[in-house]
């Protein structure tokens, strides 16, 4: 084996290294939103609101920031629901493990018109509220109003 062969092996194996490195990072490092949400009573004062509301918190779990630029709810009629603190808090940036809470108002605006709450960062990208989990609020929802019948 003479130096040219060696070096042509060398070089082949870091660029493979490099490429092997920069798919991990890539896969690591992307950026990552776990959303949650709540149906819960507001106390103000000591005193426990008329009505629940439905909050929801953005968690970013990636290790860069991300910056929430808008959060909405969409009917399944088209028309949104915009929660109510997103329009003075946005854009937001989001460090590795801060959160961001919103509240949609009333809980009455989960039913069964809602069809998606959807996060924006401000690169454009769409995060959505887990399907299952809006079910599962929407379905919480429905019984807690039959119960307060």
């Amino acid at each position: 084996m003479n130096s040219t062969s060696f070096f042509a092996f060398y070089g082949a194996f870091v660029a493979t290294a490099n490429v092997a490195w920069n798919i991990y990072l890539y896969i690591n490092e992307r950026p990552q939103l776990k959303i949650t949400g709540m149906i819960a009573w507001v106390i103000q004062g000591g005193v426990r609101q008329e009505k629940k509301e439905f909050f929801i918190t953005i968690t970013n779990l990636s290790k860069r920031p991300i910056t929430i630029s808008s959060v909405a709810g969409l009917n399944y009629d088209g028309s949104t629901i915009v929660s109510k603190p997103a329009m003075n808090e946005c854009p937001k940036e989001l460090f590795e493990g801060h959160q961001l809470k919103f509240t949609f108002g009333y809980a009455d605006c989960i039913n069964e018109k809602l069809k998606q709450i959807r996060v924006w960062d401000t690169k454009g990208k769409c995060w959505l509220f887990p399907e299952k989990e809006l079910e599962l609020l929407k379905h919480q929802n429905l019984i807690a109003v039959n119960q307060d019948k």
